[in-house]
């Protein structure tokens, strides 16, 4: 007992010592330091590579878009389903690879499940892509008419683009904002790139009825 007593006021001494220390240093205040750790490189680029995973790998691959305006694209892409089903039917599946992407993180490492997310992600776009492009073409309504189960193809895109959205792209986003950035300015770091994300999802949806025409 006496040995785990001497323990502990040894550690708070040494606690006390710091606090001395840090409010004492150069004579600096706390913003002060926070911007002398901001304004070094071991901050600036790791907090560059959160922004733009966040504010464009996140935002700007198309998640958000088809997201804010399922219901259109799946009236344009012409799937053979009610609308507001189909829509559940994706939040679903949205849901069930966003809790699979928990798991996949302890198994995988964060370059393949980036990497693999963002190959399913190219699929699911080229798939809806190839859909918008061939439905202009006349052949395209009379294959649809003589083949009809192609009609589901587009759906299957959406999904395949966010099994890599959710099961691997967006979780790998989020464990950068914590892994990244360094311990004594995270909580700085971490609320400007979000600010700058949610800044960049502003952008985004404002515009992208205009961006689409």
């Amino acid at each position: 007992a006496n040995v785990a007593n001497k323990e502990l006021e040894r550690i708070q001494n040494n606690l006390e010592k710091q606090k001395e220390a840090i409010g004492t240093q150069d004579g600096s205040s706390a913003m002060e330091r926070k911007w002398d750790i901001m304004s070094k490189g071991t901050f600036i680029r790791p907090f560059l590579t959160v922004v733009m995973l966040l504010g464009i790998c996140w935002h700007w691959t198309g998640g958000p878009f088809i997201g804010f305006y399922v219901i259109d694209m799946i009236e344009k892409l012409k799937v053979p389903m009610n609308p507001y089903w189909c829509a559940v039917l994706i939040a679903s599946f949205q849901l069930v690879f966003g809790l699979l992407g928990t798991f996949t993180s302890s198994i995988l490492t964060r370059r393949k499940m980036f990497v693999g997310g963002g190959i399913l992600e190219a699929t699911g776009t080229f798939v809806c892509g190839l859909t918008v492009y061939l439905n202009r073409e006349v052949y395209s309504a009379e294959l649809l008419d003589e083949y009809p189960f192609l009609t589901w193809i587009p759906l299957v895109g959406l999904l395949i683009f966010y099994a890599g959205y959710f099961g691997g792209y967006v979780p790998v986003c989020f464990m950068a904002l914590a892994e990244l950035l360094p311990s004594n300015a995270r909580s700085v770091g971490s609320s400007m790139a979000t600010s700058m994300s949610i800044l960049s999802l502003f952008i985004l949806i404002k515009f992208a009825l205009s961006i689409e025409d």
